[in-house]
């Protein structure tokens, strides 16, 4: 068991927090989304790696999930994860909304590639460091 200053995680906690949070982009099994990297073996990884990418998404971002950055026509900035594209759209995850944007190719002003993740910084601060235990603790489970 994994336990801290605020004792041990509560893994049935951890589970409701990933299913509605982490699970709009993450996959464990059959649940959640393929927006993010899959964390079905992810309790395979040291429980500070875990951390690290949970408290700095931006230090380790795969190239194939870095953040794309549109401005369209009309100023607006559209930050988010490609997941398809054709001849007349493309589109994004973001982190702002749950369902996919799509953007018109005839709307685009500018395409740029950043290399950060669409991964909240601010996440670990806005639920808070028992949730980000039990969710770490529900992490270091096997999923398989």
């Amino acid at each position: 068991m994994i336990s801290g200053r605020g004792g041990g995680p509560n893994v049935e906690n951890g589970k409701k927090t990933f299913d509605t949070v982490c699970a709009k982009c993450h996959r464990i099994g059959t649940v959640g989304n393929n927006y993010g990297p899959d964390l079905t073996n992810i309790q395979t990884m040291p429980r500070r790696d875990i951390l690290r990418a949970i408290f700095f998404p931006n230090e380790k971002v795969d190239p194939k999930y870095e953040t794309t950055v549109i401005v369209t026509r009309d100023k607006q900035t559209i930050r988010g994860l490609v997941i398809s594209e054709n001849g007349q759209s493309v589109t994004l995850k973001t982190a702002e909304v749950a369902e996919p944007v799509i953007v018109q190719k005839s709307r685009i002003a500018t395409r740029t590639k950043e290399r950060t993740s669409i991964m909240p910084e601010e996440l670990p601060d806005t639920v808070g460091d028992n949730v980000i235990r039990d969710v770490v603790g529900y992490l270091m489970v096997s999923h398989k």
